[in-house]
């Protein structure tokens, strides 16, 4: 040897007790080998990796992140940039073509003073794609296309496994230790050997200190089962099973699915299983997943999008490295935020909505109206808090220049309405295009503008809407006409009712969806017209259900003609045959099937007598035809009747319902003018309405005075200061008290300020901003945390109505006091 390299601190071999797949037997017999070769005293031994026995995550636990949240940073996609040998490190799963795990599972140096180190590398506890490329800090070390880098030529060689077994184990130094039993089976790993010393005498080794403590590791992860491509899932074609993971490809045909987020977020449900048992993954049963919506989303995961440079993208792609120490809300908000989608429970199947804009589908829906909102109230909250305007964050950056570190996407911001900037810090480490982690950030941040929330108790119409699904709403009440609205949560009920949580939609959400060239735009303001009014739609809705009624009518008389001509043909021999029932079944059918909704005009209109006659008629038709015999609707058999009876007790069913539909027509015609209205406001009738405009609608500006409002908003600024000074006194006392008057409902901040003195010691202090006796902000301090002034800020949305605000204030001691204090109000309303 050339040199003299002065030995490392590295034991004589290093082992993980466990190697997932092959069974606790090979494990121990690897452990025993290097106790009984080389002593407790030279070998070291680590804890498993993770027990072989692990918990099958359920639905029931998916199902409590539906809702979107904030991306947690997943620890294999922090760790995996450093090659350790770590006793606690958990079960790895590489999914994509990204950075892969670096956990050092075995090292065993060899030669004279440790010339030669070999390390074993696990990358993942599962099959593999490929392994493409290591870099050792910022130089590539090797490749699989071009081998070990000149640069390490004489030092390093590397070996890789994608999936261990028994037929491709490595023997370490002839096998002494790590050899034929060491088979990490099903898991994929590389194997390092690297020469500590110079090839001649004058030449050092790069690798000198042994491995470097950056090592990347680049490849395709674990192959991917998609539904697109099984023929057993609808509207799936191919031989791929959710099953046989013998089926499952990274880029089956050569087209590569594998950086496809939705499917991503499938595979890691399903988990990958070695020799049968659950490797990595919750592992729910393919039965618990809703198979057609990960189409749907793998479909738009892969769509082309337009970047600004005029190339383009698959819209939602990317890679990730998650452990089974993170728990399954990490996972989930990581995968589902680089997709900008949703997990639904969707009749006890967990599903996947990318969020896109689906929102023409409201073009053909007649949506919900004022009848659908059941009375008994209802809350709409146009701006329910004060939003970010500035979004920023990091996506995972794949360049030689970062290595699959995380670096900053370009920044999104608003002006913000009150001057002060609020961020939110949104981290994409699963996405690994600046593009696209700019596109899902003005998407997030579009959302923002669009906060409102529309909660009520609609009527049974509401339930052919699930959760997810965009309707446009029809409301007098907020002047809403048909305001597109997307369903954020039902609640089933017993009377057959559906409570729902409506979220505000607007096309503008979805600029970005298919590029990034579009710049954020704030939301319109809300703004109410008159003609939107409710008395002004009253009249017109009273209007237009006359001119339907009195249709209705004319309508169902001569509907109810050609029905009882028909009938009469049909019984003309006093047999009602077998070819003749379904006329006459179809008949019955439309008399009944109507019957609840003319039930309930006439039930708006407070029609009773005629109500009675009806529905007296449609029952004692269907009681006549119950007792036939054989059945009148038996398609089987002829069936004797009386012709009279027959035809009058249908003639009877048709007349009573025309009755009660000319009574209707009737009322409504007089309420659809001025002179069926009741609680006519005397704004419209006493004649100041005509005063102040002029004959072209214009104001009278002699007539009326008017109001410039800013920014469509009114705005009410107060403040009340403290007269001398308070002592503190180891109680709460109320130090400054403002009455707020809010006309209409509105936001509102409120700053509180003060100085505090200290004369003797620190004594602790505490401080409160109240609205209603309810704190909204508060304030602290101590000894460890002396503070000589007092500031505090809150803000509300308050409803129209009276407020009280204070601010309160406690001093541990009367060796603190207050004063200069100031309580300020700034309310702004729409």
């Amino acid at each position: 040897m050339s040199k003299i390299v002065k030995p490392l601190l590295i034991v004589a071999a290093i082992a993980v007790n466990v190697i997932p797949g092959a069974g606790q037997a090979v494990s121990a017999s690897i452990f025993g080998a290097i106790a009984g070769s080389v002593g407790l005293a030279a070998a070291a031994t680590i804890a498993s990796l993770a027990p072989l026995a692990l918990t099958v995550a359920g639905l029931a636990a998916a199902s409590s992140l539906l809702s979107p949240k904030m991306p947690q940073s997943p620890l294999g996609q922090l760790d995996r940039l450093n090659a350790s040998v770590n006793p606690n490190a958990f079960r790895t799963m590489v999914l994509g073509q990204t950075a892969m795990g670096t956990d050092i599972r075995y090292v065993e140096p060899s030669g004279t003073d440790q010339e030669y180190i070999d390390y074993i590398i696990g990358v993942a506890c599962h099959k593999v794609t490929s392994i493409d490329e290591i870099w050792f800090e910022q130089r590539l070390a090797w490749s699989a296309g071009g081998g070990v880098d000149s640069f390490y030529a004489g030092y390093l060689s590397i070996d890789t496994v994608l999936e261990g077994n028994a037929s491709n184990t490595i023997a370490i130094n002839g096998g002494g230790t790590w050899g034929s039993n060491a088979r990490l089976t099903g898991c994929a790993y590389v194997h390092v050997r690297l020469k500590r010393t110079g090839s001649s005498s004058k030449a050092t080794s790069p690798l000198a200190s042994g491995l470097p403590s950056r090592v990347t590791i680049i490849g395709k992860g674990m192959p991917l089962y998609d539904p697109r491509r099984d023929s057993t899932v609808p509207g799936g074609s191919g031989s791929m099973r959710a099953d046989d993971q013998s089926t499952w490809s990274f880029a089956p045909g050569g087209t590569e699915i594998g950086n496809n987020l939705a499917l991503q977020i499938l595979n890691y449900h399903l988990g990958w299983r070695i020799e049968g048992e659950l490797s990595v993954g919750p592992g729910l049963p393919k039965e618990r997943l809703n198979m057609p919506s990960f189409i749907v989303a793998a479909n738009l995961c892969d769509e082309a999008v337009t970047k600004a440079d005029s190339s383009t993208e698959p819209r939602y792609h990317g890679g990730a490295v998650v452990t089974e120490g993170n728990q399954p809300g990490q996972v989930h908000s990581v995968l589902v935020a680089a997709c900008n989608g949703r997990l639904r429970d969707n009749g006890g199947k967990l599903s996947l909505a990318i969020m896109h804009n689906d929102l023409a589908v409201i073009d053909a829906d007649d949506g919900l109206t004022d009848v659908d909102v059941l009375p008994g109230g209802y809350t709409w909250d146009p701006f329910p808090t004060v939003s970010e305007n500035i979004v920023r964050g990091k996506y995972t950056d794949p360049s030689p220049n970062s290595l699959y570190q995380p670096i900053d996407y370009p920044e999104v911001k608003l002006s913000s309405l009150d001057g002060i900037d609020r961020v939110l810090t949104l981290d994409l480490l699963a996405v690994e295009s600046p593009s696209q982690g700019e596109r899902i950030a003005k998407q997030v941040l579009e959302r923002h503008q669009y906060p409102g929330t529309f909660s009520a108790v609609f009527s049974n119409r509401a339930w052919k809407y699930q959760i997810g699904d965009p309707l446009p709403l029809t409301f007098s009440g907020c002047a809403f006409v048909r305001k597109k609205f997307r369903v954020a949560d039902q609640t089933i009920t017993y009377d057959g009712t559906c409570p729902m949580v409506l979220t505000e939609e607007n096309d503008a959400i979805y600029a970005w969806d298919a590029s990034e060239t579009a710049p954020v735009t704030a939301a319109a303001p809300i703004t109410f017209d008159p003609r939107n009014a409710p008395y002004v739609l009253g009249i017109e809705d009273a209007r237009l259900s006359a001119a339907d009624a009195a249709s209705a009518a004319a309508t169902a008389e001569a509907d109810a003609t050609t029905a009882l001509t028909e009938i009469g043909t049909i019984v003309a021999d006093n047999v009602l045959d077998r070819s003749e029932k379904p006329a006459i079944v179809a008949d019955y059918g439309v008399l009944t099937s109507e019957q609840s909704g003319i039930d309930a005009q006439a039930t708006a209109y407070a029609i009773t007598t005629e109500q009675t006659a009806y529905d007296s008629a449609i029952t004692s038709l269907g009681v006549y035809l119950a007792a036939l015999s054989p059945a009148y609707n038996d398609y089987t058999a002829d069936t004797a009747i009386v012709r009279s009876v027959f035809i009058s007790t249908f003639q009877a069913a048709y007349a009573a319902r025309q009755t009660l539909l000319n009574k209707i027509a009737a009322i409504a015609g007089t309420v659809s003018t001025w002179g069926g209205v009741s609680s006519r406001p005397t704004e419209l009738t006493d004649g100041r309405i005509p005063a102040a405009l002029d004959s072209s609608g214009v104001v009278n500006p002699d007539k009326v005075k008017t109001l410039s409002i800013e920014d469509a908003s009114v705005t009410i600024r107060a403040g009340v200061e403290q007269v001398g000074t308070e002592a503190g006194s180891g109680s709460l006392v109320t130090i400054l008290t403002f009455t707020l008057v809010l006309p209409y409902d509105g936001m509102v901040i409120i700053q509180a300020v003060g100085s505090q003195n200290y004369y003797s010691g620190i004594p602790d202090w505490e401080a409160h901003i109240n609205i209603g006796g309810s704190p909204i902000a508060g304030a602290s301090g101590g000894a460890g945390d002396y503070q000589s002034i007092v500031a505090m800020a809150g803000i509300a949305s308050l409803s129209a109505g009276t407020y009280t605000i204070d601010m309160t204030w406690k001093g541990g001691t009367s060796a603190i006091v207050l004063s200069e204090a100031a309580l300020i109000i700034d309310a702004s309303m729409k």
